[in-house]
């Protein structure tokens, strides 16, 4: 079972990582997991 912590540090990194990138980087960073 995740930790709900670590699961909300996840989306934050997601949600700055997409601010900052375009689109591609952030799918091919996705498709990584």
């Amino acid at each position: 079972m995740y930790k709900n912590s670590n699961f909300n540090v996840l989306m934050a990194v997601f949600l700055d990582f997409n601010q900052h990138s375009p689109p591609i980087y952030w799918a091919y960073f996705f498709l990584k997991f």
